[in-house]
Formats: C-alpha cells, sequence, structure tokens
C-alpha cells in the first residue's frame, strides 16, 4: 500500500533534520507499504528550516524528500488543505518537533490496513530527563496516554502530532482557518460522517513538553479555546439541519469518568512532583485565563505560533 507523509513546519530547524533522518530509518522496515514522498509544508519560517530541508535532501538524494514553501504564515489547517488533493491512498502527518521510535510508523500504518478505517492517530510520550519546569507538562502528556491506552480503541484522543488518514475518506471535507485545532477538525468529521477510527496506543513518539508556564499556557488554552468554538458551531449547524446528529463526545475532556480517575491515579503514583507541577501550571493558567479573557477572544489569530520566539 503506498503512502505519503506530510510535516507542517514554521521554525524548525533544531529539529526538522532529526524528523526526517527518523522517517528514513523507519520506512526501511515496512515490508507493506511504500512510501511515495515526504513533504515538507513551510508555514513562512523566520529562521534556517527550509535551508536545513534543502541540505538534508541533498546529502539523502535517493529519499523522496519535497519542500512547498508559503511566502506567509497561513496556519497549519490551511497548510494542510494541500495534502487533500494528492493521488495517494493514505497520508501521515508529522509534526516536526516530535521523534519516532521504533516500529512508531509501522504500528500506526498496520492500523489501516482495514479499508473501513478511515483515521488513525497515534500517541505521545516525553522524553526522560525533564527538567523541572517541563514536569507539569511533561506529566500532562503521561497522563493523556494513559487514558489513551485505557479508552476503547474507537475512542481515540485526536492529536495533530502523529496521525495518518484515507484520503477517499475525506472526499468534501476542508480545514478551515477560523477554527484553531486542526485535529479537532478531523474529529468532527468522522463524527459527522459515522466513519471508522482508531486509537493506536502502540504507535508513540517522543515530543518535547512545554518548557515553562507561558508555553503551557498558550499551548493549553489554544486547545480549550477550540474545543469551545467548535462546539459552539456543532450547536448552531444542528440547529439549522435537524437531520443532522448533536456534537458527539470525544477526546480527553469527555472521556469517562472512572478512565481519567484511574489513569489521574497512575500518572500521578509514578511522579508525585509531576502531579504536584500539573496541578500548579494548569490553576496559574485558569487565573490568567479569567484575568485576561481577550487573550483568545474570537479574533485570535490562528497562524500565531505558540512556540516561544
Amino acid at each position: 500500500m503506498e503512502f505519503s507523509i506530510v510535516i507542517p513546519t514554521f521554525n524548525e530547524e533544531k529539529n526538522i533534520t532529526n524528523l526526517l533522518s527518523d522517517v528514513e530509518d523507519a520506512c526501511r522496515s515496512l515490508p507493506r507499504f511504500r512510501l511515495r514522498d515526504v513533504v515538507v509544508l513551510d508555514g513562512g519560517s523566520l529562521d534556517a528550516t527550509v535551508a536545513c530541508v534543502r541540505q538534508w535532501s541533498h546529502t539523502h538524494p535517493e529519499f523522496p524528500v519535497k519542500i512547498h514553501e508559503n511566502s506567509r504564515r497561513l496556519g497549519k489547517a490551511l497548510e494542510l488543505n494541500t495534502i487533500l488533493s494528492w493521488d495517494v491512498p493514505i497520508v501521515v502527518g508529522l509534526d516536526a518537533d516530535i521523534r519516532l521510535t521504533p516500529n512508531s510508523l509501522l504500528c500506526l500504518l498496520d492500523s489501516l490496513q482495514s479499508p473501513d478505517i478511515a483515521a488513525v492517530w497515534g500517541a505521545c510520550l516525553p522524553p526522560d530527563g525533564q527538567p523541572m519546569m517541563s514536569r507539569g507538562s511533561a506529566f500532562q502528556m503521561r497522563l493523556i496516554y494513559e487514558i489513551q491506552r485505557r479508552l476503547p480503541k474507537n475512542r481515540p484522543i485526536a492529536q495533530g502530532f502523529f496521525w495518518a488518514i484515507r484520503l477517499k475518506a475525506f472526499q468534501g471535507f476542508r480545514w478551515r482557518g477560523d477554527l484553531i485545532a486542526e485535529d479537532i477538525q478531523v474529529a468532527h468529521w468522522v463524527e459527522e460522517h459515522h466513519l471508522q477510527c482508531r486509537q493506536v496506543p502502540d504507535a508513540v513518539v517522543l515530543r518535547i513538553p512545554a518548557q515553562g508556564f507561558r508555553d503551557f499556557y498558550r499551548q493549553t488554552y489554544r486547545y480549550y479555546v477550540s474545543i469551545n468554538r467548535q462546539r459552539l458551531q456543532n450547536e448552531l449547524e444542528r440547529l439549522s439541519d435537524q437531520t443532522k446528529r448533536p456534537f458527539e463526545k470525544y477526546g480527553m475532556h469527555f472521556a469517562e469518568a472512572s478512565v481519567k480517575v484511574r489513569a489521574l491515579a497512575a500518572t500521578s503514583l509514578a511522579d508525585p512532583l509531576g502531579a504536584f507541577m500539573f496541578v500548579a501550571l494548569h490553576i496559574g493558567a485558569r487565573v490568567k485565563h479569567v484575568i485576561h479573557p481577550e487573550d483568545f477572544g474570537p479574533a485570535w489569530p490562528t497562524a500565531t505560533s505558540t512556540k516561544s520566539q
């Protein structure tokens, strides 16, 4: 089965070549799949991301890497619309700041072997040895992973760092720029069209957690506002078309209470200091959000990166 890989980038000069090397290594052990190409969608990076990709491609001429440059920052969602016209059965999406683990790509692709599966999502863990200011964010990543492991596989937590879709199931779909989180839009499409999807906890990638309160606040609350905005839109659509189903509950925020409690207990026992930092970060983020709600108001620029510059 043939597939392509898409990697959206914005100021990823420190990460992109490591990921490309991971992908090259992973593609050597995919007996049932054939890589067509890897496409880097650069969203107007201000650093040397593009130059790094070109240099890596020059030193690995046998590996099919392409780069698509946008002169201005459109935002990840709008940039991803490029893939919808590709003539390939499966597209795998990777965030540029992750590292693949052995067999993670194979596990993700294997879960799409059934033609009835439209979308799959992998899992994410932080690397070992995180500094104190990252412990709370690292704890959150482990907590989400524990929830993923306990949820039914057909009740995935949609996250945009490591995923794969069968393109024919997304005919008529387009990512919109007025909603923030592109993964929530995909999950909504899957729910609305009664498509089958899967969580693949064994397809684990590594990702550096938020490096301090600023990054944690911006990343976490950008996601929260996306959820609220999507729910509002779904309700408006439901009122205008009574034949549509109401918004389906999915994601970490709607997981069964017992699953979340068990996952929280297990993660807290394994890392009590991380649990303390996680609670402190969330309290601080909620207070800041109450004091300055305009930080994520209706006019929030969806193309703005949450990365520290």
